[in-house]
């Protein structure tokens, strides 16, 4: 239902969710301001971009030009019972500025309370972006925020945030280094002197600026050793041989932990990632039947993924397509839940039953470690993202590197550039390949050139005749 269009006249209860869902931008403006029905120069400001927040707007002396500042985000979020404290520090600041006489931008830095949590210091970051960086912001901060939303930040310690990283995002450190960036930048945001709301004495040092996330990209020994493009993989037929056997000898002689491992073999059979392989349900899996090259009616097996990475970016689901050996793996998975009584939602469930108990995803690093137990050659530096970049790569080996845009589309990415840092450069010799390939498809154009017409003048009639 399109709500009428609100008028800059009239004042708003800005404490009513009800009433503030009314108020947007209106069209043709960069920002618009409604003012509280309260008064005290109270507005919400909605920009352009999305971004919502409570301001106080007003001249800081007869004569001199407006100024705004910012005391707080508008969200989903956000109670009448903080909306009202808002309204008290709005109402202090006017009763400077009508009643004492003083600039009251000047003691408003008293008046803000400082951040106390990390959400508070996460969502006064994200109210300086809009669109697309502030979906990412979302998207970065979502576990950080489940976890520690409501960890103070005087007590969330360089020791706590890199214990959230080894349990999260020891198999993303590309993921990991880029949350640091985001965090870093949330604190030097906080400690910028135009903020209206800092954080506490001692989470910032002020001498060095430095905060929880300083030297942790040093410090954590898989970040310090990560490097771009790293997921690149060009295993010999030796480790490819022992990665297989491995996987052989964990599902004759391991226990039910083997369920970890079979995560590992599903990755490596359909490109999918690591997060899509822990986290799949069975109603997620479902029968899809196309026709063959002949004309029959071929049955497949495919995992349809509603919700997935790059949701936002193309409204389609992510299927991902399983052959008779993948299909194999999820009938393995089946027969492993009967054996330890598991009639839960999960494909593949976690091999403690308290873990069971409370819905957890199994991890993948205990079945790495269980894969290498049983591998009689160790691949060094193995993590599970290389089992996905395996699939990329025997791809776009088996396709050639000319149909990356069909692999990208396989392993989920929306574009060829996020396949290539997978696809490892094999040099001059298979782009010759190709060039061989579409001249042996293309026959030679056979000709017989025809003789050029002489023209004759009368001496050379006459030396011919002589």
């Amino acid at each position: 239902m399109d709500h009428p269009m609100p008028k800059l006249s009239e004042r708003y209860d800005l404490t009513s969710r009800h009433e503030r869902s009314k108020l947007a931008c209106l069209p043709g403006r960069r920002f618009t301001r409604y003012l509280d029905d309260a008064g005290n120069s109270l507005y919400l400001k909605c920009t352009q971009g999305g971004k919502r927040s409570f301001v106080y707007y007003a001249r800081p002396f007869k004569g001199a030009d407006a100024e705004e500042r910012e005391l707080g985000l508008e969200t989903r979020e956000t109670t009448p019972m903080e909306v009202s404290q808002i309204r008290v520090t709005a109402a202090k600041m006017e009763h400077v500025r009508r009643v004492e006489g003083r600039n009251p931008f000047v003691v408003a830095k008293r008046m803000v309370p400082d951040l106390k949590t990390i959400n508070d210091l996460v969502n006064q970051y994200k109210g300086k972006h809009a669109g697309r960086t502030l979906e990412s912001i979302n998207d970065m901060f979502r576990d950080l925020l489940a976890q520690h939303g409501k960890t103070r930040l005087v007590d969330f310690t360089s020791d706590e945030l890199e214990d959230f990283l080894n349990r999260n995002h020891q198999h993303r450190p590309c993921s990991a280094m880029l949350m640091l960036d985001y965090l870093n930048a949330a604190y030097h945001c906080a400690g910028d002197r135009k903020t209206p709301r800092r954080v506490p004495d001692g989470v910032i040092d002020p001498a060095t600026g430095h905060n929880a996330t300083w030297n942790l990209k040093t410090d954590i020994g898989w970040i310090a050793d990560y490097r771009p493009g790293s997921y690149k993989v060009n295993w010999t037929d030796e480790e490819w041989d022992a990665l297989m056997e491995g996987f052989r000898r964990t599902y004759e002689l391991a226990s039910v932990s083997c369920i970890n491992v079979l995560m590992l073999e599903l990755m490596v059979r359909t490109g999918a990632r690591p997060g899509e392989i822990q986290n799949l349900r069975w109603d997620q899996v479902s029968t899809l039947r196309t026709k063959g090259p002949d004309g029959a009616t071929i049955f497949y097996r495919s995992l349809r993924l509603k919700e997935h990475k790059n949701k936002r970016k193309i409204s389609e689901d992510r299927i991902i397509r399983l052959d008779a050996a993948g299909s194999l793996v999820l009938d393995r998975a089946k027969a492993a839940a009967a054996t330890v009584g598991y009639e839960g939602t999960r494909v593949f469930f976690a091999p403690r039953k308290k873990q069971r108990d409370l819905d957890k995803a199994p991890s993948l690093l205990g079945g790495l470690r269980t894969l290498k137990h049983y591998m009689p050659v160790q691949i060094a530096g193995l993590t599970p993202y290389n089992f996905r970049s395996a699939y990329i790569n025997i791809a776009g080996d088996l396709l050639g590197p000319a149909s990356e845009a069909l692999v990208s589309k396989l392993v989920g990415h929306t574009t060829v550039q996020t396949t290539e840092k997978y696809y490892r450069d094999r040099g001059e010799p298979l782009l010759v390949g190709v060039v061989n390939a579409v001249g042996a498809k293309l026959a030679p154009v056979d000709y017989s050139p025809k003789r050029p017409k002489m023209r004759f003048t009368r001496g050379s009639r006459q030396n011919i005749a002589e």
